[in-house]
């Protein structure tokens, strides 16, 4: 049973790497709050694992994704930005 267990706490670690991941993409959580509000106790262990998981720094990875264009908060917040302004004149 020590081999399930070893599998089941690394799936719970991957749970929340992820869970922190799309909380720092899609809510702007903080590096720091994102760690907290999945139980991380150590921000550095937290960046440790995440780059480990992801390849790279939680920081670095937000902003790759924020500045990508498959981010679909980016392309909604940029076709509402191309269109044109409701002139009212009268």
């Amino acid at each position: 049973m020590a081999g399930f267990k070893v599998i089941t706490e690394e799936y719970q670690k991957q749970l929340r790497l992820h869970e922190a991941r799309r909380l720092m993409i899609f809510s702007n959580a903080t590096v720091e709050s994102a760690a907290l509000d999945v139980g991380y106790a150590s921000v550095s262990q937290f960046s440790r694992e995440y780059t480990r998981m992801f390849g790279t720094s939680p920081r670095r990875d937000v902003s790759t994704w924020r500045h990508s264009p498959e981010n679909p908060q980016r392309n909604s917040k940029e076709a509402k930005n191309m269109a044109p302004a409701n002139s009212e004149s009268g």
